[in-house]
């Protein structure tokens, strides 16, 4: 399921599993009488797979997520911040010209411009298909 070398939708087939699992206990209720912790046992197994497969669809180790911990991870700068700055040391440069400029102000005018320089050059990865 992780490398997706075939065409096959795992996460369907589990949630037919579970669907059939069920459907088959409704039809048949003797057999879950017969062996009420094996069907205990597989229909939680298989519920929480297809819940692990719904909110994990990439397949990211468990270790990816932050259980319990709310809010979003602290940044040296967020990117509008910085954009800010950018906006006013060039409303800066527009009233009273570059040469008024601090070395600070130039390095972070530098850093902006040669992000969304990249950030235009870059290609897209090629997907394979051709339209």
């Amino acid at each position: 399921m992780k490398t997706q070398q075939d065409n096959v939708g795992h996460d369907a087939h589990l949630g037919g599993a579970l669907v059939g699992l069920f459907t088959a206990a409704l039809l048949h209720p003797v057999m879950v009488r017969y062996s009420p912790r094996l069907f205990a046992a597989i229909s939680l197994g298989t519920a929480l797979l297809f819940v692990y497969m719904a909110k994990n669809p990439l397949f990211l180790p468990l270790g990816a997520f932050e259980f319990g911990k709310r809010g979003k991870p602290a940044r040296a700068s967020p990117p509008r911040q910085i954009e800010k700055e950018a906006d006013a040391i060039l409303q800066k440069i527009s009233e009273k010209g570059a040469a008024s400029l601090t070395p600070a102000e130039k390095a972070l005018l530098l850093e902006v411009s040669d992000k969304y320089r990249k950030r235009s050059i870059s290609k897209k990865p090629e997907s394979g298909f051709d339209l």
